[in-house]
């Protein structure tokens, strides 16, 4: 392993980091993505660990073919 991480981050400004980074008008921010080396890995996800969010089921965020498809045929 080369012990490098990558984290989720949800912009709280996505109209201020548009105009620090001079997005495009017709372009929507919703988050970014740091990466970067780590000196150790959780066990499980930071928002699981402090419990602000429960992991989901994968049957619930999968979907197959559509958005209404969540079972493999």
């Amino acid at each position: 392993s080369l012990n490098i991480g990558m984290g989720w981050v949800s912009i709280l400004d996505p109209g201020e980091v548009k105009r620090i980074l001079e997005v495009p008008p017709d372009r929507d921010l919703v988050g970014y993505l740091c990466l970067g080396y780590v000196d150790e890995f959780y066990d499980e996800p930071e928002l699981e660990r402090l419990q602000w969010e429960r992991r989901k089921s994968m049957q619930s965020v999968v979907h197959y073919d559509s958005f209404s498809q969540q079972d493999a045929e």
